[in-house]
């Protein structure tokens, strides 16, 4: 049997808070401890809160029996909390079973302890479990002669059923009263909650914003495994580098008092990125640097600029998003600035020069968030505009461009997003509806592509680890039309993720189909604490088509097998070369290396603060 003084309680506690991964198993002994509360919080107590006090015997008397109290024996604060086989430390004797009768009290043998048949029990206090749901648990107590020890043992059963559903902090007492001729008792029901948080944060993150997350985790009854998956969730947010959380003994028998440490990630986000990814139409090689800060206000808000360049071509991003409410509902600002010149001969010595704006406000709204999985659905309003010239006068070099060269798009876009995350895989997948409204002085043509389209785009990636480093990874991508789309909304194939071995969106048609397999292996020879080397086989391949039955130039159909080689250094910089090999001809004109086949890229973040 267990033994408990008074004035302990337990508390849970974490070092980080979480463990390494949501899905991971949470040893016992990691997050329970007896700790005891501090003297000055239990000198706070008012006689007029000790209200919780329970029967510890019972008396046959001529009203029936009665459920008393020792007044020799210190009643504990928290009674639900103490197992029917836990002993009080102190020295008084337990009560004695004892009869009354006219002529007095006298005390009979604990040989022949005093028995009842309990026909019902009512419940007081409950609101999560139903009378009937509680009374069920109870059955096996009912229509039979029982001690007051196994009376004791059916109010533990409900204290126990409140426990496995992870109402840790909740239970029953039996309160001192009469069981009548009818065989009633009352179980008092407690369903704790948390009196009080008390949050720390390390960093410039607002308190406010920790507190609202853990607002429904914290909803009385207090629910251990929505209190978990809050704070690993919280884990989870980039903007949190560790979290810790201590439930204790709150002043009131009935509460709790939950202390949050928080340390805030580096706000800054700074990055240098180089890559043969682009079209050689415009230069092939692409490079340049991202910077952004996460939290500037304090209340989650991120700002993010991203400036690339190649010979022939320069983009700026910004974005600038802010979460509206506590279940990380976001709001974002978008903006895209392209311009382009033609450098591949011999089309360079035309002056061919595109340029495009791209406007977006979306909202996104999780409706599932889990630890180990989250679906948010979002919509977003979306405006691109873009002008082609030659020879500097403006002309309409693309399909569905105005006289002047200008086609503007009003794009009204419904997406949603699933990610699937457990101890050894990754799922991610995406679905977009875009459709293209007449509206705010939209492109429209009689018989070409212009602003009036409907197409839908799905993209997905698994990730499963095999082995320590050992990779597998799955990526797919499909575009479906029926309209006939401007080539801004088109699906490009081939080149840098996508069909590797070919030129950069060789094919670009209205619908297509894309998928991926590689496989990421380690070099244990070669790889070290602080590098990882891998080699990386891989297939791919991919279809194009279009909506109205215009033939594709030459194959439709692109495959390829290559080979790669990752390399990651500090967890600072990734290193990534790839040689595809062509499964299916088509005309091309092996100008570049990505013509022939290979591909490089390089994602570093040198700096740390």
């Amino acid at each position: 049997p267990c033994q408990r003084g008074e004035g302990s309680e337990f508390t849970i506690t974490g070092k980080g808070g979480l463990p390494p991964n949501p899905s991971d198993p949470i040893p016992a002994n990691s997050l329970w401890q007896e700790q005891d509360t501090p003297t000055t919080l239990a000198e706070t107590i008012t006689p007029s809160d000790q209200k919780f006090v329970e029967a510890q015997g019972w008396i046959s008397t001529p009203n029936g029996i009665q459920l008393i109290v020792n007044p020799n024996t210190a009643t504990p604060a928290r009674p639900w909390l103490i197992p029917p086989d836990c002993k009080q430390l102190d020295s008084q004797q337990p009560l004695s079973y004892i009869v009354a009768s006219t002529t007095g009290i006298m005390p009979i043998s604990n040989s022949e302890p005093l028995q009842a048949v309990i026909q019902q029990f009512n419940f007081i206090g409950n609101t999560k479990f139903s009378n009937e749901e509680l009374q069920q648990q109870l059955q096996p107590y009912l229509g039979k002669p029982i001690t007051f020890a196994e009376l004791i043992a059916a109010r533990t059963t409900i204290t126990q059923y409140y426990t496995n559903n992870n109402y840790i902090t909740s239970g029953a007492f039996i309160p001192p009263q009469t069981i009548s001729g009818n065989g009633t008792v009352t179980l008092n029901v407690v369903e704790g909650k948390v009196g009080k948080i008390n949050i720390n944060i390390e960093g410039r993150l607002n308190e406010g914003y920790i507190k609202s997350r853990l607002a429904r985790a914290t909803k009385a009854p207090l629910n251990q495994e929505k209190l978990f998956s809050a704070l690993q969730l919280l884990q989870l947010d980039p903007l949190v580098k560790t979290i810790s959380a201590e439930l204790s003994a709150g002043i009131r028998p009935d509460t709790s008092i939950l202390d949050i440490e928080v340390v805030t990630a580096n706000p800054w986000q700074i990055a240098a990125i180089a890559n043969n990814g682009r079209a050689p139409s415009v230069g092939t090689f692409r490079r340049g640097g991202e910077v952004g800060y996460r939290n500037i206000t304090g209340m989650g808000d991120s700002f993010n600029t991203l400036y690339t360049n190649t010979d022939g071509s320069d983009t700026v991003e910004i974005s600038y998003s802010i979460p509206v409410n506590s279940s990380n509902g976001k709001v974002e600002l978008f903006y895209r600035h392209q311009d382009n010149e033609i450098v591949e001969s011999p089309f360079e010595r035309l002056d061919i020069n595109s340029n495009s704006n791209t406007y977006k406000l979306g909202f996104s709204q999780p409706i599932v968030q889990t630890p180990t999985q989250e679906l948010s659905l979002g919509l977003a309003a979306t405006r691109r505009d873009s002008k082609t010239s030659i020879l500097g006068t403006n002309f309409p070099l693309s399909e569905g461009a105005d006289d002047n060269g200008e086609t503007k798009l009003s794009i009204l876009q419904f997406f949603q997003d699933y990610q699937l995350r457990g101890n050894n895989q990754v799922l991610a997948l995406n679905s977009q509806f875009n459709v293209g409204l007449d509206i705010f002085d939209a492109t429209v043509n009689s018989n070409e592509a212009d602003s009036r389209f409907f197409y839908w785009r799905g993209q997905g990636q698994w990730v499963r680890q095999l082995g320590e480093d050992t990779l597998l990874v799955v990526g797919a991508d499909v575009q479906l039309s029926p309209s006939d789309l401007v080539p801004l909304e088109r699906f490009g194939l081939g080149g840098y993720r996508s069909v590797r071995g070919y030129r950069q969106d060789i094919r670009l048609t209205d619908s297509g189909a894309l998928g991926t397999v590689e496989l990421r292996l380690p070099v244990p020879w070669i790889s070290a604490k602080n590098r990882l080397f891998q080699v990386v086989p891989f297939i791919d391949g991919g279809v194009a088509w279009n909506s109205d039955g215009e033939e594709v130039p030459g194959n439709n159909a692109l495959a390829s097998v290559g080979l790669g080689l990752q390399v990651k250094l500090w967890d600072r910089i990734n290193l990534r070369l790839d040689y595809g090999i062509p499964l299916v001809d088509v005309d091309d004109r092996d100008r570049t290396a990505q013509e022939d086949g290979l591909y490089f890229s390089v994602f570093s973040t040198p700096f740390s603060f």
